[in-house]
């Protein structure tokens, strides 16, 4: 379910930055995966046990989940995981699945999307504005990354890189990419903490 935001406190704000080349802010950090890493081996699927965890924090934050569209300032209630998918022959798709607090129904979406997309070879998505984007690079690490963006699509993506492995820890470098619009420094920290706080409390042993 969207609304319109009326009387927008940032439109001042959102004029200044979208008048811009860049009108996004890009953030790169360096996230402590070990319990996630766990629990994805757990459940077969470290795409989307790490996605299920972004999902679940993003919808928390309201700013995430805000949109400029046809001139309106639009809020979702929800907001869903859109995945770039790489197939056999090198080329890459989308796909999206409805997001679902529960982790196992999430997974089991997810599972069956990506079935059905790699079977298909096209890519389907039922969620265009009221969605975020994720992505992976686990080929190689980086310290910082600029996907190709448009400032007249204001959703947010986020894109981690290769596991990197130290001792009994693993850690990967998270990407995070927002219209400064509608996010600041500010609630993109408040993302990074809550994002690490979930981690933190998984506890493999009693899943």
């Amino acid at each position: 379910m969207k609304n319109e935001i009326k009387n927008f406190k940032r439109e001042e704000l959102f004029n200044q930055y979208n008048s811009k080349t860049n009108a996004f802010s890009f953030v790169t950090v360096n996230v402590d995966i070990t319990n996630l890493y766990k629990l994805g081996k757990l459940k077969g699927t470290q795409y989307g046990v790490i996605t299920y965890y972004i999902s679940k924090v993003v919808n928390t934050i309201d700013t995430f989940k805000m949109r400029y569209e046809d001139g309106k300032y639009i809020h979702y209630d929800i907001i869903h995981p859109n995945y770039t998918e790489k197939l056999d022959d090198d080329l890459i798709g989308f796909f999206d699945h409805d997001y679902s607090e529960d982790l196992d129904m999430f997974l089991d979406n997810y599972k069956k999307r990506l079935k059905a997309f790699k079977m298909k070879r096209e890519s389907f998505c039922n969620h265009e504005q009221d969605a975020f984007w994720v992505s992976c690079q686990p080929w190689y690490s980086f310290t910082s990354l600029i996907p190709p963006f448009d400032n007249s699509v204001t959703i947010p993506q986020f894109i981690w890189d290769k596991f990197r492995f130290n001792d009994n820890r693993v850690s990967m470098n998270l990407m995070i990419m927002a219209h400064h619009g509608f996010v600041d420094g500010y609630q993109i920290g408040l993302f990074i903490n809550r994002f690490q706080e979930e981690i933190n409390r998984i506890n493999v042993n009693e899943e």
